[in-house]
């Protein structure tokens, strides 16, 4: 089992719950997918790069090694392989969303949570 990847409804929680982390979005706007209140949040939380502008925005920010990071892209590998990176760069709280921005558009279509 991978704890580093998330499932829609763990993501859909953080972005309701307004949880304090960086989302590094290497997909599509998500913003259209939810209400104002969630839009927001994405405002504070969300970073649109690609992925090999990651460790660059992680630097400028100056975001400690313990600092939550989610990652997404379009079918979950690349954001697989970024966390892996950035875990053996010695960030401890790097996640991404299993299946990507792909499965996230199915699930989504289909009205399921899991």
């Amino acid at each position: 089992m991978n704890f580093s990847a998330l499932q829609r409804f763990q993501f859909e929680n953080l972005i309701q719950t307004q949880a304090h982390f960086c989302f590094f979005n290497l997909s599509e706007d998500l913003r259209s997918w939810y209400g104002p209140m969630e839009r927001m949040h994405f405002d504070r939380v969300e970073i649109r790069c690609s992925a090999d502008e990651i460790e660059k925005h992680l630097s400028e920010r100056k975001f400690p090694k313990d600092f939550a990071i989610l990652i997404l892209c379009e079918d979950g590998t690349t954001s697989a392989a970024k966390q892996k990176s950035l875990e053996d760069l010695g960030y401890k709280n790097v996640y991404y969303i299993e299946g990507g921005t792909s499965k996230l558009r199915l699930e989504k279509s289909v009205g399921k949570s899991t």
